[in-house]
């Protein structure tokens, strides 16, 4: 378990929030839960207004999952695909592989903390050698913060990594004590200089009655 994780972002309109949220998360997610090799099933939104409002995040044992028969003859339901098309907006979908820190994510916390960048290529080795040897440990310290773990994109698509902390308050992320802690050791001086691309997301889970 942990290998790898497929997201997927999406906004919907407004009038039509409640209606594509139940049919999606009640019964299209259900329906992807009990196909082989789809392990964990979690759905978040957040209030940044830059990002696609609603993730649903899947923990899968193969990126091959999304192609099998069973994956793609329920993304092809007639009627989940019309309200998708009709209803969805801002899709952003992506699979992404464990590099490092935390290797099974908790899912338990009830809020997550994205933080993703791109390194410059000369850096890159010294980046994923600090962030699991110093960067995340020292993150980590927060009482707030259960654990760290690191992803790589498998596209070509950036940023290309992507940290998720999982957090038990969304406003830890915005304290001096956050902001102290990522300064430690040799990351602030060695490697942020040479990071681009970054972008930071908090998201809530989502529960549907």
């Amino acid at each position: 378990m942990g290998q790898y994780i497929y997201l997927e972002r999406m906004d919907i309109r407004h009038d039509h929030q409640n209606i594509l949220l139940t049919h999606h998360v009640k019964k299209r997610l259900k329906d992807l839960s009990e196909i082989q090799g789809v392990e964990r099933i979690k759905t978040y939104l957040t209030t940044d207004k830059s990002s696609p409002k609603y993730l649903t995040l899947y923990e899968i044992a193969t990126p091959k999952v999304l192609d099998s028969p069973s994956w793609l003859a329920i993304e092809e339901h007639r009627q989940w695909s019309a309200l998708l098309q009709t209803y969805s907006m801002n899709n952003s979908n992506i699979i992404l592989k464990w590099v490092g820190s935390a290797q099974n994510l908790l899912l338990n916390t009830g809020y997550l903390h994205f933080a993703m960048a791109d390194v410059e290529s000369f850096k890159e080795s010294t980046f994923n050698q600090l962030y699991d040897s110093q960067h995340s440990p020292f993150m980590c310290t927060l009482p707030e913060v259960q654990q760290c773990s690191r992803y790589l994109a498998l596209a070509d698509i950036r940023p290309k990594y992507t940290a998720i902390y999982e957090i038990n308050d969304p406003n830890i992320p915005n304290t001096v004590k956050w902001q102290e802690a990522a300064d430690k050791g040799e990351w602030k001086s060695v490697i942020r200089p040479y990071t681009f691309n970054r972008h930071f997301i908090t998201y809530t889970e989502m529960t549907i009655q």
